[in-house]
């Protein structure tokens, strides 16, 4: 990032400010690529997590550079490993894209607090030589003298947070602590299962400020935590990103300047700022802009007649701004999800030259009703056991671990194709005794999982058919969590008296809906 950007952002008063401006460095020391392979790799970094459990969660914190100071940074998918010996691997979130070392830290016995150590390696510089050091700092990156500290993790909820009040995390290169090259607060990583089981659809309508008689529309995924609404795809041009509202006194949303609309893979940011224009072609900086929201909650409606926009700005070295795109006349309609069942897939072909399974993929209940594709997903199964895709064995397959729970979105556009509902399955390797490939869809909403009918395709004989009743065995299914609400839905911290719906998730996705009696 660079420095000068911070003077901007320091002079526009946009709310959370700091004195971290001194001690700001450029970055020539980043390599674009610090970490070295893994047989290289420096002693005391750790780039790759021992076996253990691995959960993923959303991370959310205030990330500081010199380019723009402190960016809201909402719900970017990380991995955390928990190992049986109670360690714990976090990955380094200041400087993620380009300095991905792990943070190792160590759960207590309650498994409620994990403690880490107070000056970790989390990257190698190796032009020069040195390692980057994360240590724990006030928000100025002023570097505090203690031995370690805590995140805590609340038990009904999953969520790991900072346990010791405001933590400031700073990133240092080689032994020179009067330099920062960027400083991490306000930690909290929530498990992906707790808000996946909140998330709502809505309809996004906005106009793009170059054009403003053509309105769009998009659908999107939101929900309420509290007064918090945390709303994914409301940013067109960059749509994988999460912003967070506040509920206003149960009349506005609103929505603050300086949230990260995207990380490049340098770790530079695009900030979205709010925005109106000046009569010189610049604009005006605003703290933020509101969304005033309906009594049943339902619909979200931009104020100010449209004259403040929400933008997406860059900033380089030199202070020029560089407004990317703007966009106003946004609204919000809530429009609800149901569980559902979905159909069954439906055959089209199988080439074993190409060992190419070819299918449709309806995005349809079995009673008509339209589902959200963002919340479907499908299984292969050959000779009936659950498949998965290795990296190992399919290299060019997009995606960064093993794929075998496979949304309905996927493309790659190589191992696994989609046209429309069309999908082109290719495999590698499948054994010559191999007798039959199958397929069922899975669609997921406010916590409750509904599977299709399986179809199966028999390439002994080139039958196909669709199959009812099949269902991986709980036998041989290893559940991942098991969570207990009442019966208005909400979450119970345990197994408490009365009726209550039960809820198991397994870890190949499966999830199983009860009422019990305890």
């Amino acid at each position: 990032m660079k420095k000068t950007l911070l003077l901007f952002l320091a002079t526009i008063g946009l709310g959370l400010g700091t004195n971290a401006a001194s001690v700001r460095v450029s970055t020539e020391n980043l390599s674009g690529n610090p970490m070295r392979e893994k047989s290289d790799t420096p002693e005391g970094l750790i780039l790759t997590a021992p076996d253990g459990e691995t959960k993923t969660y959303y991370m959310d914190l205030l990330t500081h550079d010199e380019a723009v100071g402190f960016i809201g940074d909402y719900h970017n998918k990380v991995k955390i490993t928990f190992c049986e010996n109670g360690e714990v691997y976090v990955p380094n979130a200041v400087y993620r894209n380009t300095i991905k070392g792990l943070m190792r830290g160590q759960l207590n016995a309650e498994k409620d607090t994990i403690t880490f150590s107070n000056n970790m390696i989390v990257g190698w510089g190796p032009n020069q030589k040195k390692y980057y050091y994360v240590k724990l700092t006030d928000n100025g990156g002023h570097i505090i003298a203690r031995d370690n500290f805590k995140m805590a993790i609340d038990k009904a909820t999953g969520k790991i947070t900072c346990a010791d009040g405001n933590l400031y995390l700073s990133l240092f290169f080689g032994d020179d602590v009067a330099q920062t090259y960027g400083i991490g607060a306000n930690f909290a990583y929530t498990p992906v299962e707790y808000v996946d089981n909140r998330l709502d659809s809505y309809n996004f309508f906005y106009a793009d400020s170059e054009d403003d008689k053509a309105t769009h529309e998009v659908k999107v995924k939101g929900y309420f935590e509290g007064e918090d609404f945390y709303i994914k795809g409301m940013n067109p041009k960059y749509p994988n990103a999460w912003m967070k509202g506040v509920l206003k006194e149960n009349k506005t949303v609103q929505f603050l300047s300086r949230q990260m609309a995207n990380l490049l893979k340098t770790d530079d940011p695009i900030v979205m700022l709010a925005t109106s224009p000046k009569d010189n072609d610049g604009f005006n900086i605003h703290a933020g802009f509101e969304l005033e929201i309906s009594a049943d909650k339902t619909t979200l409606t931009g104020l100010n007649d449209g004259n403040i926009f929400m933008s997406n700005v860059a900033i380089d070295e030199d202070l020029n701004k560089t407004l990317l795109r703007s966009y106003k006349i946004f609204t919000l309609k809530l429009s609800p999800l149901s569980p559902a069942t979905p159909k069954a897939p439906e055959f089209q072909k199988y080439s074993s030259d190409e060992q190419e399974f070819t299918f449709i993929l309806p995005s349809e209940g079995t009673d008509g009703t339209k589902l959200d594709a963002d919340f479907m997903t499908y299984r292969i199964f050959v000779n009936g056991e659950p498949y998965t895709f290795k990296k190992s064995l399919y290299p060019r397959l997009r995606n960064d671990e093993d794929l075998s729970v496979i949304p309905f979105i996927f493309d790659d556009y190589n191992t696994i194709s989609k046209s429309g509902y069309k999908r082109y399955v290719y495999f590698k390797g499948l054994d010559a005794n191999t007798e039959t490939l199958a397929v069922e869809a899975t669609y997921s909403v406010k916590g409750e999982s509904h599977t299709s009918d399986r179809l199966v395709y028999n390439l002994k004989t080139g039958e196909h058919g669709v199959v009812t009743g099949i269902s991986t065995p709980e036998s041989s299914e290893k559940p991942k969590s098991i969570t207990y609400y009442d019966l208005s839905g909400r979450k119970l911290s345990g197994q408490e008296k009365g009726i209550c719906i039960k809820v198991i998730t397994y870890e190949n996705g499966r999830s199983k809906v009860s009422k019990v009696m305890l």
